[in-house]
């Protein structure tokens, strides 16, 4: 088989996307991505090191040099295969013209929907729900909902869903996906059929391997929010859910700084801390009497869904057909409406009847998903040299 480089906008690190390249990385893949900041830029501002700053920036600076030195020599080559992760931090411009001047076999490995959304996460604010106008390539609704790029502001993003489109159509460039729903969407989208390999993050194997914590928390909530600071994550949304529900306690593993931007400030049933799976995080999840992991956008494997399904007591999602949290079975966790007060009433009275998912079906799940995806990267490899033998 030619080889493969893996050319990551995201470098190994503690995000979901970054977690996964770590993965990729322990496989023994060739990665080619940008520099990891050793801490945030505002931590280092906040406690006024501005020699550890300057050292950084210049590090960051020259990595970036020997990043792009890296991409420009892999363009050159052609004997080989390319497999793209996340556009958007690689740089949308800079993707597509790595697409049209290579000669090499060029995958993209799909982690959001930035193929047919500027935001990513197809999702427009103030909403209960995914949004799915633009998919099949009419952008129109983009403009007319004023739609900015995310992660990375960009004016190239619109032009960049045209191009992608076009090359896909082509043959220049092929897709592989994480899970059938997410598949589905991009056949949709590009007309082209679009293998499923599969998702596994570093941080997994423990999770998998230990399913209780080994610690116990020292506070207890009813429900917990695991996800991210995000409106399309289901933030705001489960604050909607808590404000309706003040007889529960909610923790919301953020700083309360985030609702400055929000127009639900919280509750007195909600506790605020910044905290990671990794200092306390697992073992809310764990004590907790129901997890909710509430994304309103068409989702893909989600690592905070991943997690909380095997050390959750109980979990529940939001219900969205175009999520991979639809492909799940029926009574393995607690599929919320996307209405507020409805959802507020179910979760209510699951709590009251302490609903939990059977434990045989549950360990059945979790060892299915682990034999499917566990291998990923091998998967991954096996569909590229499949794909060019036939």
């Amino acid at each position: 088989m030619k080889p493969l480089y893996i050319i990551s906008g995201i470098p190994p690190g503690p995000s979901g996307t970054g977690r996964f390249v770590d993965y990729l990385k322990d496989q023994g893949a060739n990665l080619v991505c940008p520099p990891l900041p050793k801490e945030p830029i505002s931590h280092m501002l906040r406690e006024g090191r501005i020699l550890s700053l300057l050292f950084e920036r210049i590090f960051n600076y020259f990595y970036s040099l020997v990043f792009n030195f890296k991409i420009k020599s892999l363009e050159r080559k052609k004997n080989l295969h390319l497999l793209i992760l996340h556009p958007q931090r690689l740089g949308l411009q800079r993707t597509i013209r790595l697409i049209n001047n290579t000669a090499a076999d060029v995958w993209i490995y799909i982690l959001d929907n930035s193929y047919f959304c500027v935001r990513s996460y197809n999702y427009i604010p103030g909403t209960n729900e995914p949004c799915l106008k633009c998919l099949g390539g009419d952008l129109q609704e983009q403009k007319n909902n004023h739609c900015q790029p995310f992660p990375e502001p960009t004016s190239y993003a619109t032009e960049y869903i045209k191009e992608l489109q076009d090359r896909v159509r082509e043959g220049k460039v092929k897709l592989m996906a994480q899970s059938r729903s997410q598949a589905s969407l991009a056949e949709k989208h590009f007309a082209v059929d679009v293998p499923v390999v599969g998702l596994w993050a570093k941080d997994w194997d423990e999770v998998f391997e230990q399913i209780t914590p080994a610690k116990k928390a020292t506070e207890y909530w009813d429900v917990v929010y695991h996800g991210f600071q995000q409106d399309a994550k289901g933030a705001g949304w489960l604050l909607e859910v808590a404000s309706l529900c003040p007889e529960l306690k909610f923790l919301f593993p953020f700083p309360k700084l985030w609702l400055l931007n929000n127009e639900n400030k919280g509750n007195k049933n909600c506790t605020f801390k910044y905290v990671k799976w990794e200092d306390g995080l697992e073992e809310a999840v764990a004590s907790a009497r129901i997890t909710v992991v509430p994304s309103l956008w068409s989702a893909s494997i989600e690592g905070s869904l991943v997690k909380s399904l095997v050390v959750a007591k109980a979990v529940a999602v939001v219900q969205v057909e175009s999520a991979f949290s639809n492909e799940l079975p029926e009574n393995l966790l607690l599929k919320l409406p996307a209405n507020p007060e409805q959802a507020a009433l179910k979760l209510k009275q699951s709590i009251q009847q302490n609903w939990q998912p059977d434990a045989r079906l549950k360990q059945k799940w979790i060892n299915e998903f682990e034999s499917i995806n566990r291998n990923t990267m091998n998967s991954i490899v096996n569909e590229i040299q499949g794909n060019a033998d036939s």
